[in-house]
């Protein structure tokens, strides 16, 4: 895996994480 491609899998995790948190915290996850 190359540093961009790490990047950017992080970068959309990091968003992901971002997401779920602002629309799901009852959920708890």
């Amino acid at each position: 895996m190359s540093k961009c491609n790490a990047k950017l899998v992080l970068r959309v995790v990091v968003e992901g994480r971002k997401s779920v948190v602002q629309t799901g915290l009852h959920s708890g996850d």
